[in-house]
């Protein structure tokens, strides 16, 4: 009877201490999952943050490059077309205009602009001229003979330096109406390409004469590139140099292939402007 109880008591013993191991190896585990879960959840924070980081550093970013964009005031346009008299005009044919502007933006849709232009022209029925030949004396230099003949230039160019100002009247919008106006010089010369006569007779002196300009027309916004089409006036305030004349019934008249006699015209111009 003795040997059973002490049976059933080594049992029991072995039974609660199994039974205890058990208990602390699930406390163990509960423990060890929850300190696994607690690093995974640090560990998600940290990722978390760091994207956070990536992202912000990314829109700051983005914000000083726009920032940057925003800031530049200067612009370029490049400009092509043609030059067009307010009337008909037999001794002169306008080939193409061609030139570029540099724009600074001042604010609320005004900049102020410089520009350079050429244009290129044919005199159907010619402008005459004269060119001088002296024949000198070898030795001393001295002038022996001077000729004198006619010349009938057939091309002219006009180069223009103008500066002013131009406003877009709703500069944020797609489509938007533009006005400028300035002051130009204009460096016309008229030159002869079908002649023979020696190279220092083929262009006539440089004239020179100050216009005032106004202008406008619209412009298709594409964000930094904006591309328009326009016309400018023009209309000489002084020439600057004498201009050329011919006689006709004992009188002497401005002659009509001459650019500097021209007092009005008009320029027709496509133009793209790239923001810098």
């Amino acid at each position: 009877m003795k040997q059973r109880d002490n049976s059933q008591s080594g049992f029991l013993t072995i039974f609660f201490l199994a039974i205890g191991s058990l208990l602390l190896v699930l406390s163990v585990r509960a423990e060890v999952s929850e300190v696994v879960a607690n690093m995974d959840q640090a560990e998600a924070k940290a990722v978390q943050g760091i994207e956070a980081q990536e992202e912000a550093r990314t829109v700051i970013v983005r914000e000083v490059i726009e920032t940057k964009k925003q800031k530049s005031p200067l612009y370029i346009t490049m400009q092509g077309g043609q030059n067009r008299f307010g009337y008909k005009n037999n001794f002169i044919d306008s080939k193409y205009s061609a030139g570029v502007a540099l724009g600074v933006k001042l604010f609320s849709g005004l900049a102020v602009e410089g520009e350079f232009q050429y244009s290129h022209y044919e005199l159907p029925k010619g402008l005459s001229g004269f060119e001088v030949t002296d024949l000198r004396d070898n030795r001393t230099g001295r002038v022996l003979r001077r000729n004198v003949q006619s010349v009938y230039y057939n091309v002219a160019s006009q180069y223009r330096g103008s500066g002013g100002l131009k406003y877009r009247i709703f500069e944020e919008e797609l489509v938007s109406p533009f006005v400028t106006g300035g002051v130009s010089i204009l460096k016309s010369q008229a030159k002869m390409t079908n002649g023979t006569l020696n190279q220092g007779a083929r262009e006539s002196k440089m004239e020179t004469a100050l216009a005032g300009q106004l202008g406008g027309g619209l412009e298709v916004n594409l964000g930094s590139i904006k591309i328009g089409a326009g016309v400018k006036l023009f209309k000489h305030m002084s020439g600057l140099d004498k201009p050329s004349w011919i006689d006709a019934w004992k009188k002497r008249h401005p002659h009509p292939a001459d650019l500097n006699n021209q007092k009005e015209f008009f320029e027709v111009l496509g133009t793209v402007s790239f923001d810098l």
